[in-house]
């Protein structure tokens, strides 16, 4: 091969472009007067703490509520104004093909609270039987935004790993700006804030070592047939539209 088909060939492959493909779609967002909605938060999951040895599931050294926070009441207009945040999120970012006029169907909400005290963390895990989960952060339990020591962060795993690993773990694709594709990707909380995503995404949650207590609130949104007005008023099913 001729010297100038070799540098025009090179020069044609530096000039490619990738594009992503097949996104996994994770959501941030932040409460509005996130100190209001967080102090009664906390003031009624601390509460709640003192009354209920809670469960054991993913969580390690840290205490979790029953899923029944909005749905048994006891997490109050706060914990209501939350589901209508998460509500919104899902409406924005997910897509009825076949809607026409109307909406055929509606989030139902299951929420949790966690309190994570040093040495608390989760691990990996998805969350079955949902369309879309969430975290949303009362208390980070940093002391301030440098507060870099303190761990706890929540960290998501590609959903193509390990197979974008097994044929060499030394050799990875490039992203469009020239670094190396991960297989995680790493959110640190803070307060006011809430992360949406996927609920078969594996997430795990680091070990938290901050001196202060974390409480945050998970989410798992359920997608169910709408039902028509007369429906929604007999109660017969709670529901966050």
């Amino acid at each position: 091969m001729k010297q100038a088909n070799i540098d025009a060939l090179a020069a044609a492959a530096q000039k490619a472009t990738s594009q992503a493909a097949f996104a996994t779609t994770i959501v941030t967002a932040e409460m509005p007067d996130a100190d209001a909605v967080n102090s009664q938060l906390k003031s009624t999951v601390l509460e709640h703490m003192q009354k209920n040895p809670g469960v054991s599931r993913s969580n390690i050294n840290g205490w979790q509520s029953e899923p029944d926070m909005l749905n048994a009441g006891w997490g109050g207009e706060a914990t209501a104004i939350l589901a209508r945040l998460a509500v919104g999120i899902c409406n924005g970012f997910s897509k009825d093909l076949k809607m026409v006029d109307k909406p055929r169907f509606e989030w139902m909400a299951d929420i949790w609270a966690n309190v994570s005290a040093a040495g608390a963390s989760n691990n990996w895990h998805v969350h079955p039987q949902a369309f879309w989960s969430a975290v949303y952060y009362v208390d980070d339990g940093y002391n301030g935004p440098d507060d870099s020591e303190a761990g706890g962060e929540l960290v998501f795993q590609d959903p193509r790993y390990p197979m974008n690993r097994m044929f060499s773990s030394e050799l990875v694709f490039r992203e469009s700006d020239g670094k190396p594709q991960g297989h995680t990707a790493t959110f640190r909380p803070r307060n006011g804030m809430l992360i949406a995503f996927p609920s078969w995404l594996y997430h795990k949650v680091q070990p938290y070592l901050g001196d202060r207590q974390r409480i945050s609130l998970a989410i798992n949104m359920t997608v169910m047939p709408a039902r028509s007005e007369q429906d929604s008023s007999s109660g017969s099913r709670p529901a966050v539209r």
